[in-house]
């Protein structure tokens, strides 16, 4: 399995490209990491085009273009780190070269790929537009990574109240987006998280809790309605639009569900005195945002519908969303590269009797009309439907390749059991020994992606979770996918 095979139909073209016309790379790659990337293109004296840095998905690499008959071949790439603007994107089998100067004018280019094994263009469009732009296009980004429009926007579901996509007092659930700095068909999208009720008592509490109440109140959102969410919201971690620090999912566009159903992501119950006048309508809100993601009117382009690469994320109550809601999301995607991530979420409540254990989940089953995966629906059966939610069972019934983070010593999970941190740790080990993709530190982390520090600068054994999950979603043979402190780091598939 090469470099590439995980992201199979996002750089099928472009991977096969860049590997069969990669000429000048070892040269050139004493040069890659001290490049400073500039904004135009231009012609060599050889009348060679010189692209020096074009997007690839998540990648950026610096080309050179000969004319070769009628069309225009690559005749030598290299990778460039950390560029600080884009001369030029590859999407869909088309080149646009955003400004290319010649002979004093400026011009864009639409060249389409004609021939894969040779790796030549058509030029299909020339536009001059030296009076029309001052060619800062794609993005610049300024010394500490930072780029235009930074925030998450905050989006309404269309039609929110007739399609039940509403937060436990009933006002309109949202999501926030934020598009790509350049056009692209790669997507993430996380769910947030936030714990859960399953009664009245646990209900109420959630409902009364205010900014001043938690610990990071610069990321607080109301637990139980939208009604007071901000417009826009800045994120770090895996959703940090700062490209020196996070160049591959930094380029993705991006999507953030904010958690307002008290239920994990995954029930469709209305209210009434059953459920202390809460709604629990998870599962339908991720369901509308997924229909209205990939029906964007603007660009139409842009939309999951006209995806490549999907990744869907989600941190504790947001990691159990994933782990319910993965099969279903990727069952509306037209495409297999759908991949999960869940952060903080694998483990099966390890201080509780069975007797408590299974009392809570037929409790949350109940109260949330609980939305589980159809397989494990179908495996278990209506009676032990509830069993669902055990996080053991699912490799069992989970298509979607999925990726695990767990902290061994989870604040969260391990709460006033400190006493017996040591039994928690081995039952993580032990309970994800076969888990293919998987970082597993002792840090006492509970929320990893969601932070700059613990998603790029926590590592065990020299790699951190964002090295392993990059390579886990490669594909490479040789790449390290498993990561257990006190374990493995090994490279498995």
């Amino acid at each position: 399995m090469n470099l590439f095979s995980k992201f199979k139909t996002l750089n099928l073209a472009c991977s096969s490209l860049i590997r069969l016309t990669i000429y000048s790379l070892l040269l050139n790659s004493l040069l890659a990491t001290a490049i400073q990337a500039q904004s135009l293109s231009s012609v060599t004296p050889e009348l060679a085009v010189n692209v020096p840095v074009v997007q690839i998905g998540s990648d950026f690499y610096d080309i050179t273009l000969e004319l070769v008959g009628d069309d225009w071949a690559v005749t030598a790439a290299s990778p460039v780190n950390n560029p600080t603007s884009i001369a030029a994107n590859y999407s869909q089998n088309t080149l646009n070269i955003l400004c290319l100067e010649f002979e004093g004018a400026t011009y864009e280019i639409l060249m389409d790929l004609k021939d894969l094994d040779t790796a030549t263009f058509e030029l299909t469009s020339i536009v001059d537009v030296s009076m029309s732009t001052s060619c800062q296009l794609g993005f610049a980004v300024d010394s500490e990574g930072h780029g235009p429009d930074l925030s998450f926007v905050k989006t309404p579901i269309v039609d929110a109240i007739n399609r039940e996509a509403i937060c436990n007092d009933g006002s309109e659930a949202v999501f926030y987006f934020r598009a790509a700095h350049t056009p692209s068909t790669n997507w993430l999208i996380h769910l947030q998280g936030g714990g859960d009720c399953s009664d009245e008592d646990t209900c109420s509490v959630r409902a009364q809790v205010t900014v001043d109440d938690v610990a990071e109140p610069e990321t607080f959102l109301p637990f139980t309605s939208s009604l007071d969410y901000p417009a826009t919201l800045d994120r770090e971690g895996i959703l940090s639009p700062n490209l020196l620090i996070n160049p591959q999912f930094g380029t993705f566009n991006q999507v953030y569900i904010p958690y307002c159903s008290s239920d994990s992501h995954y029930g469709d119950r209305d209210a009434s005195i059953d459920t202390f006048d809460f709604n629990f309508k998870g599962a339908r809100i991720i369901q509308a945002i997924v229909e209205d993601l990939s029906s964007l009117a603007e660009p139409a382009t842009n939309t999951l519908a006209n995806s490549e690469l999907v990744v869907i994320s989600g941190t504790s109550a947001g990691g159990r969303g994933v782990q319910q809601n993965l099969d279903r999301i990727a069952a509306q995607i037209s495409h297999e590269n759908v991949f999960g991530v869940m952060d903080s979420s694998y483990f099966d409540r390890f201080f509780l009797t069975d007797e408590e254990r299974i009392g809570l989940s037929m409790r949350q089953s109940d109260l949330w009309n609980a939305q589980y995966d159809d397989s494990c629906l179908t495996m278990l059966g209506e009676e032990d439907k509830h069993l669902c939610d055990r996080v053991e069972l699912m490799n069992g019934y989970i298509e979607t390749p999925f990726f695990i983070h767990m902290d061994q010593l989870d604040e969260t999970a391990i709460g006033p059991n400190s006493d017996q941190a040591e039994e928690f740790a081995e039952h993580i080990r032990t309970a994800l020994a076969n888990q293919c993709g998987l970082f597993s530190g002792m840090f006492a982390y509970h929320g990893t992606l969601d932070s700059n520090f613990r998603f790029f600068e926590s590592p065990v054994g020299g790699y951190s979770i964002h090295d392993v999950l990059i390579n886990w979603l490669s594909g490479a043979d040789e790449s390290i996918t498993r990561v257990i402190d006190g374990g493995e780091i090994v490279s498995c598939q």
